[in-house]
């Protein structure tokens, strides 16, 4: 089991060093990947999938979504929830600089690359929003993820037209 959340703490810091190792023609690649992950996360309902499956593994009866905060496998790894705490907020904050990097690399249109980012940070604040107040405000949840979600798809397909 402890092998999920040791792929979960190095997934994180390939993703920021992708920039800087690989070349220019795999940055598509990187930028679709992002869609896919992000999409995976709303239809997850804010959920790891790494997490999930630790979940999932240990907890035969968890149902997704339901503690979208707790990163069980990497506090299995670490033993210290503060640490994971600090390192998850640490890496969505530094892999968000280095999608703008890559973005700004590839030349993608700007516009399509600022909205990208507020995309992001709008989804990363709906999942606080979601677990903090989610029994009040369901249906403005359940419509900005719908929202999202389209837009995570046509970013996908947007990106289409970048591979070579």
């Amino acid at each position: 089991m402890k092998i999920i959340g040791i792929i979960h703490f190095l997934h994180a810091p390939l993703l920021l060093v992708y920039p800087l190792i690989l070349p220019t023609k795999y940055d598509v690649y990187y930028i679709r990947y992002f869609f896919i992950i992000m999409f995976s996360y709303s239809l997850c309902g804010g959920e790891n999938y790494f997490s999930f499956l630790y979940k999932k593994l240990n907890y035969p009866y968890y149902v997704i979504g339901d503690r979208i905060h707790d990163y069980d496998d990497l506090i299995a790894v670490s033993k210290d929830p503060k640490f994971v705490e600090n390192y998850v907020f640490t890496f969505k904050c530094l892999y968000c600089n280095s999608l703008l990097y890559v973005m700004y690399r590839m030349r993608l249109c700007p516009s399509f690359s600022i909205f990208t980012m507020l995309m992001t940070l709008i989804y990363f604040s709906n999942i606080n929003i979601d677990h903090l107040y989610y029994k009040r405000m369901q249906f403005e949840v359940i419509f900005v993820r719908s929202l999202l979600r389209f837009y995570f798809i046509f970013g996908f397909i947007f990106t289409k037209n970048y591979i070579k």
